[in-house]
């Protein structure tokens, strides 16, 4: 829990999204339900952000890998050069 990593988007299997792991499976979500066997319960870092609350549960075999390393990061004002080579934590 806690790990940051990329998954196929339900809606559009031609898309990939990285978001952080909030509960695996028998854990209680941040809604107060317990993940379904197979898969796992994400968290988008804003509102417009898709996680597992506008999203759904994610299934396990949907996930594509774990983020190591910030490759590219662009925000409301721009590219952030200052994030650019960063290494991904668990922020546990």
């Amino acid at each position: 829990m806690g790990d940051v990593v990329m998954f196929i988007d339900p809606d559009d299997r031609s898309k990939i999204f990285i978001r952080k792991i909030a509960a695996l499976p028998g854990q209680k979500s941040s809604d107060g339900e317990t993940v379904p066997h197979g898969m796992v319960y994400v968290l988008g870092e804003k509102l417009s952000a898709p996680g597992s609350a506008t999203t759904g549960y994610i299934p396990l075999r949907d996930l594509a890998g774990k983020a190591r390393q910030i490759y590219w990061s662009r925000g409301d004002a721009g590219v952030r050069r200052e994030r650019i080579g960063m290494v991904v934590t668990s922020g546990r």
